[in-house]
């Protein structure tokens, strides 16, 4: 963290311990200190469309077992439960990350990101043969040719699909007049002794340690850790702000990461932010093509080959 400047005795002058989500400044630490601001951040979970549920006499599932039982009524309705955009291959990484964080928890997930761990561990095959099944229920609908993940939404608006999983940056593209009728939650639990960590990046400033000026950029940072400015800046980039008090600008209320935000459980950023470039987008790439040939020996032993090779080049 030598390229960085510590923010310690700014974080205590502007009293922000007390106006940031404690999970999110927990991110932003490294050896004790910490080296960042949070101005925004934004949580993944399952899209829906809320008359057809209701049509369907189905309930935002909160359990595995209870998702794949609306994935089954869904599909019996002629309805495929699930729509991947696939095209960029970077949103399908938040499959795997939520898959891992509810199986395996944070510190595992933490630990592999890190390159620390082997993809080919049994806890890392739990996790595929878990996305495996879903794929092989023909519960999903990946659209890797021709849609992203803007392209998949209309599949949702026109009950072609259930579901969706995307963050909640999505809903500047959800169209207004589907807007009342989108609701969105949590991935379900998996193991019930699991916490609830969630995929949640967060926006931040930094001040490099080779600033020239570093008591301009301080008062950048006091300024932009106001929850007024944190507000007026959310509602323009469509996330939400990362100071408590900031007011939230969702396009529809049912949408919140009020619990999220609050709960101490703990937090990831995502599978491109967490592991390193390289391992990124070979990763992102592997995984895809696994939801079009769910072989979980190939997808795993791929992943540990890139994991192995990006080792082999750090000094």
């Amino acid at each position: 963290m030598n390229l960085l400047e510590p923010l310690d005795s700014l974080w205590l002058e502007q009293n922000w311990r007390d106006t940031f989500p404690s999970n999110l400044q927990n991110t932003l630490q490294h050896d004790g200190q910490i080296y960042a601001l949070p101005y925004a951040f934004y949580q993944w979970g399952i899209y829906y469309k809320k008359s057809l549920f209701a049509k369907l006499n189905l309930n935002a599932p909160k359990t595995w077992s209870a998702f794949l039982n609306v994935c089954d009524v869904l599909k019996q309705n002629a309805i495929a439960p699930i729509v991947i955009g696939g095209k960029d291959s970077w949103s399908v990484a938040a499959w795997f990350d939520n898959f891992n964080l509810r199986i395996n928890g944070l510190d595992f997930h933490q630990q592999l990101m890190s390159g620390n761990v082997s993809y080919t561990d049994d806890r890392v095959i739990q996790v595929f043969n878990a996305w495996k099944k879903l794929i092989d229920l023909e519960h999903v609908v990946f659209t890797a040719d021709n849609k992203n993940w803007q392209d998949a939404l209309p599949y949702i608006y026109h009950d072609i699909a259930g579901m969706t999983l995307l963050g909640t940056f999505a809903e500047h593209h959800i169209a207004k007049l589907r807007s009342d009728d989108i609701d969105f939650f949590r991935f379900p639990q998996i193991v019930p002794s699991m916490p609830f960590y969630e995929e949640t990046p967060i926006e931040v400033f930094v001040i490099p340690q080779n600033a020239q000026h570093k008591e301009g950029a301080r008062l950048f940072l006091a300024f932009v850790g106001q929850h007024e400015v944190q507000a007026q800046l959310n509602l323009a980039l469509g996330y939400d702000s990362a100071h408590l008090y900031a007011t939230k600008h969702h396009l529809y209320p049912s949408v919140t990461s009020a619990e999220i935000s609050s709960s101490n459980s703990g937090i990831a950023q995502y599978f491109d932010r967490d592991t390193n470039k390289a391992m990124s987008l070979r990763g992102v790439k592997i995984m895809s093509e696994f939801l079009s040939d769910p072989n979980v020996a190939l997808a795993t032993s791929e992943l540990e080959k890139v994991r192995l090779s990006t080792r082999a080049q750090t000094p």
